[in-house]
């Protein structure tokens, strides 16, 4: 009995192995749905860890710090963030890099989707995003979020409060 759950779990790690990207990025369509492509559907309730921005206002050429918080139990293996235009849904700005962060490019544009460099579990992430220069707007950071490295518990597309992206001079004239 023993040998045969030896070799059952064996068999689903190679399999998991055999779809997993040799290089751990996620699979090109997960641009668009920030999905890990694992075919294993999203958790549907509350999400354990918090997603949070540091200011719901900036100038077009200042910066949003996310953070991703975990408290034991519920630490995360992974993450992926984009921030889209709330009117079109596109992608815009970019993030830097930082501890536990690398960067990705999707839709053509460079450095636009945060997310985990390893798989080893976290109990925070902070990650610098700044909007393309001279952009103004509504922007939310989206947010995948998966409790353990096989993505198989994982909150898709969580959605931050709006970030109202200005010009420099709207800061004087209001």
């Amino acid at each position: 009995m023993t040998f045969t759950l030896t070799s059952v779990a064996l068999w689903c790690a190679l399999v998991q192995t055999a779809l997993s990207r040799p290089d751990g990025l996620p699979w090109p369509d997960s641009c668009e749905s920030l999905s890990p492509g694992n075919n294993v559907p999203p958790q549907t309730g509350p999400m354990p860890f918090e997603l949070s921005i540091d200011d719901n206002k900036i100038t077009w050429d200042g910066c949003i710090y996310i953070t991703i918080k975990g408290e034991k139990p519920n630490e995360f293996a992974g993450f992926m963030v984009q921030a889209r235009d709330n009117s079109t849904g596109a992608a815009v700005g970019y993030f830097r890099e930082a501890d536990d962060v690398k960067l990705m490019d999707c839709f053509g544009k460079v450095e636009n989707t945060a997310i985990n460099i390893n798989y080893l579990l976290k109990d925070e992430v902070i990650i610098r995003w700044l909007p393309d220069n001279g952009y103004t707007g509504i922007v939310h950071m989206y947010a995948t979020i998966a409790k353990d490295y096989m993505e198989q518990v994982y909150w898709l597309k969580q959605k931050t409060r709006p970030v109202k992206v200005i010009r420099s001079r709207d800061v004087f004239d209001k």
